[in-house]
Protein backbone atom coordinates (compact mmCIF):
# COMPACT_ATOMS: atom_id res chain seq x y z
CA UNK A 1 0.00 0.00 0.00
CA UNK A 2 1.52 3.11 -1.43
CA UNK A 3 1.27 6.55 1.06
CA UNK A 4 -1.34 8.15 -0.99
CA UNK A 5 -3.64 4.92 -0.14
CA UNK A 6 -2.42 5.00 3.90
CA UNK A 7 -3.22 8.83 4.00
CA UNK A 8 -6.82 8.20 2.00
CA UNK A 9 -7.38 5.30 5.03
CA UNK A 10 -6.22 7.73 7.74
CA UNK A 11 -8.35 10.69 6.93
CA UNK A 12 -11.36 8.40 6.33
CA UNK A 13 -10.91 6.85 9.63
CA UNK A 14 -10.66 10.34 11.50
CA UNK A 15 -13.37 11.92 9.91
CA UNK A 16 -16.25 12.89 12.32
CA UNK A 17 -19.02 9.87 11.15
CA UNK A 18 -22.73 9.39 12.16
CA UNK A 19 -24.08 5.98 12.86
CA UNK A 20 -21.36 3.67 10.38
CA UNK A 21 -22.79 0.30 9.56
CA UNK A 22 -20.49 -2.39 7.51
CA UNK A 23 -22.34 -4.70 5.04
CA UNK A 24 -20.58 -7.90 3.73
CA UNK A 25 -21.44 -10.88 1.66
CA UNK A 26 -19.35 -13.89 -0.53
CA UNK A 27 -20.57 -14.07 -3.72
CA UNK A 28 -19.88 -17.90 -4.98
CA UNK A 29 -20.49 -18.14 -8.71
CA UNK A 30 -20.86 -21.30 -11.42
CA UNK A 31 -17.52 -20.58 -12.74
CA UNK A 32 -15.63 -21.07 -9.53
CA UNK A 33 -14.86 -17.35 -8.80
CA UNK A 34 -15.63 -16.03 -5.26
CA UNK A 35 -16.12 -12.48 -4.41
CA UNK A 36 -16.37 -10.80 -1.35
CA UNK A 37 -18.16 -7.37 -1.14
CA UNK A 38 -18.22 -5.02 1.80
CA UNK A 39 -20.15 -1.96 2.02
CA UNK A 40 -19.87 0.99 4.33
CA UNK A 41 -22.94 3.14 5.39
CA UNK A 42 -22.47 6.45 7.39
CA UNK A 43 -23.85 9.77 7.82
CA UNK A 44 -21.54 12.73 7.73
CA UNK A 45 -22.34 16.02 8.26
CA UNK A 46 -21.01 18.23 5.38
CA UNK A 47 -21.28 22.05 4.69
CA UNK A 48 -24.20 22.85 2.66
CA UNK A 49 -24.14 26.50 0.77
CA UNK A 50 -27.40 27.94 -0.40
CA UNK A 51 -27.54 30.79 -2.75
CA UNK A 52 -30.55 32.64 -2.55
CA UNK A 53 -31.04 35.45 -5.08
CA UNK A 54 -33.64 38.02 -4.52
CA UNK A 55 -35.05 41.04 -6.60
CA UNK A 56 -36.76 44.15 -5.35
CA UNK A 57 -39.85 45.86 -7.21
CA UNK A 58 -41.73 49.10 -6.72
CA UNK A 59 -45.32 48.12 -5.71
CA UNK A 60 -46.94 51.11 -7.82
CA UNK A 61 -44.41 50.81 -10.65
CA UNK A 62 -43.85 47.30 -10.71
CA UNK A 63 -40.47 48.31 -12.07
CA UNK A 64 -37.47 46.17 -10.84
CA UNK A 65 -35.35 48.54 -8.37
CA UNK A 66 -32.43 46.26 -6.90
CA UNK A 67 -31.03 42.85 -6.50
CA UNK A 68 -29.42 41.02 -3.83
CA UNK A 69 -27.57 37.73 -3.62
CA UNK A 70 -27.53 35.64 0.16
CA UNK A 71 -25.45 33.00 0.97
CA UNK A 72 -26.31 30.97 3.54
CA UNK A 73 -24.17 27.90 5.31
CA UNK A 74 -26.01 25.53 6.73
CA UNK A 75 -24.46 22.03 8.10
CA UNK A 76 -26.18 18.64 6.46
CA UNK A 77 -26.58 15.22 7.01
CA UNK A 78 -25.22 13.51 4.20
CA UNK A 79 -25.45 9.59 3.70
CA UNK A 80 -23.12 7.82 1.65
CA UNK A 81 -22.27 4.51 0.79
CA UNK A 82 -19.01 3.11 -0.43
CA UNK A 83 -18.23 -0.69 -1.69
CA UNK A 84 -15.25 -2.87 -2.10
CA UNK A 85 -14.55 -6.00 -3.19
CA UNK A 86 -11.82 -8.38 -3.20
CA UNK A 87 -11.94 -11.13 -5.80
CA UNK A 88 -10.13 -14.81 -4.33
CA UNK A 89 -7.15 -15.80 -7.39
CA UNK A 90 -7.74 -20.06 -8.28
CA UNK A 91 -4.90 -20.95 -6.84
CA UNK A 92 -5.12 -19.72 -3.46
CA UNK A 93 -7.29 -20.82 -0.54
CA UNK A 94 -10.60 -19.51 0.78
CA UNK A 95 -10.07 -17.13 3.81
CA UNK A 96 -12.76 -14.53 4.67
CA UNK A 97 -11.55 -12.33 6.97
CA UNK A 98 -8.88 -11.85 4.35
CA UNK A 99 -11.30 -11.42 1.58
CA UNK A 100 -13.37 -8.93 4.32
CA UNK A 101 -10.16 -6.72 4.98
CA UNK A 102 -8.93 -6.23 0.99
CA UNK A 103 -12.54 -5.55 0.16
CA UNK A 104 -12.89 -3.16 3.26
CA UNK A 105 -9.51 -1.41 2.11
CA UNK A 106 -11.01 -0.88 -1.56
CA UNK A 107 -14.08 0.36 -0.20
CA UNK A 108 -12.35 3.24 1.16
CA UNK A 109 -9.25 3.48 -1.29
CA UNK A 110 -11.19 3.02 -4.61
CA UNK A 111 -14.37 1.76 -4.16
CA UNK A 112 -16.25 0.04 -6.92
CA UNK A 113 -19.69 2.23 -6.09
CA UNK A 114 -19.62 5.63 -4.06
CA UNK A 115 -23.02 7.44 -3.56
CA UNK A 116 -24.30 10.18 -1.57
CA UNK A 117 -27.57 11.36 -0.50
CA UNK A 118 -28.94 14.00 1.34
CA UNK A 119 -31.80 11.90 2.34
CA UNK A 120 -30.96 10.22 5.40
CA UNK A 121 -33.26 7.16 5.02
CA UNK A 122 -31.76 6.03 1.88
CA UNK A 123 -29.22 3.09 1.63
CA UNK A 124 -31.08 0.76 3.85
CA UNK A 125 -30.31 -2.85 4.53
CA UNK A 126 -32.28 -4.34 1.53
CA UNK A 127 -30.89 -1.10 -0.97
CA UNK A 128 -27.54 -1.92 0.12
CA UNK A 129 -27.63 -5.60 -0.50
CA UNK A 130 -29.33 -5.01 -4.05
CA UNK A 131 -26.51 -2.87 -5.44
CA UNK A 132 -24.31 -5.41 -3.93
CA UNK A 133 -25.92 -8.06 -6.13
CA UNK A 134 -25.33 -6.03 -9.16
CA UNK A 135 -21.98 -5.37 -8.44
CA UNK A 136 -21.28 -8.34 -7.72
CA UNK A 137 -22.63 -9.92 -11.34
CA UNK A 138 -21.06 -7.67 -13.22
CA UNK A 139 -17.13 -7.99 -11.30
CA UNK A 140 -17.81 -12.00 -12.51
CA UNK A 141 -19.07 -10.97 -15.86
CA UNK A 142 -16.06 -8.58 -16.45
CA UNK A 143 -13.30 -9.73 -14.23
CA UNK A 144 -10.62 -10.17 -16.44
CA UNK A 145 -11.04 -6.51 -17.49
CA UNK A 146 -11.60 -5.47 -13.97
CA UNK A 147 -7.99 -3.84 -12.90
Amino acid sequence: MNTKEKRKIEEFETSKKVGMKEYSKIYTFDNGRVITMVALVYKQKVDNIVKEEMSFYNDKTSKKVGEACVHLNKKRLLKKLRIGYSILHPEDEFDANIGKGLAHVRAIVHPICHMESYFTGEFNEDTVFGIMDVKARYLNDKADKVD
